[in-house]
């Protein structure tokens, strides 16, 4: 039996309404309580957890292509006593409503199937370096394969990729500033013998004794 001061210890469950399991809850949450700017395309269940564990003073953007979703959510917010204040935009005017509140720290993509892949391209350039875009479902077929879209564009702009985090259902992408390919041979300067493109010299020059 767990002690008192286990119990003590122990952090609350999260309470959240909607379609959102507990463990893409939990990793949710961790990662809204270190992100003070945070865009998400979807609202329902994600939005009470970002709302609940993000900074108060922060931003909370969220994309809704249904206005009864925004509706419903709206008023969890208020059945569970969530103060923190979210601002709900709808897709048709996402981009240009949002732009101005960038960079992000936190991006989350859980809205309608059609639109996430275009949503996550588009989203991508207002989030900051080292800030995080995290997939939803991605252990669905058709989420996974809009990761794997993203990073055929992209992949040179990700420093790391967390696939179904934490035994969760997302996919987190963290950004970095590009890395463009260049030739390492050029530009450190070796000798085309040094990369095996020639004959190297005899003796190799670190063969050759030190004069005096």
């Amino acid at each position: 039996m767990a002690t008192l001061q286990q119990q003590a210890c122990k952090p609350l469950p999260l309470r959240y309404i909607g379609d959102l399991s507990a463990t893409d809850a939990e990793l949710l949450a961790v990662y809204a309580r270190n992100a003070s700017r945070i865009l998400e395309f979807g609202s329902g269940a994600s939005t009470q957890i970002l709302a609940k564990n993000g900074s108060i003073e922060g931003t909370l953007i969220s994309v809704e292509t249904e206005p009864k979703w925004i509706e419903r959510t709206k008023q969890n917010l208020a059945r569970l006593s969530i103060e923190k204040e979210v601002r709900f935009i709808a897709y048709r005017d996402w981009q240009e409503a949002v732009t101005a509140e960038a960079p992000f720290d936190l991006i989350f993509d859980d809205g309608a199937d059609k639109y996430r892949e275009r949503f996550a391209l588009d989203a991508w350039k207002l989030l900051k370096a080292g800030g995080r875009l995290l997939f939803h479902d991605t252990r669905r077929k058709k989420d996974f394969g809009n990761v794997l879209s993203f990073l055929q564009k992209h992949y040179l702009e990700v420093s790391s990729v967390g696939l179904n985090e934490a035994g969760s259902n997302i996919t987190v992408l963290t950004r970095k500033i590009a890395e463009p390919w260049v030739d390492w041979n050029k530009v450190e300067g070796r000798a085309k013998w040094e990369y095996g493109h020639a004959e190297p010299p005899t003796p190799l020059p670190w063969n050759v004794p030190p004069k005096g």
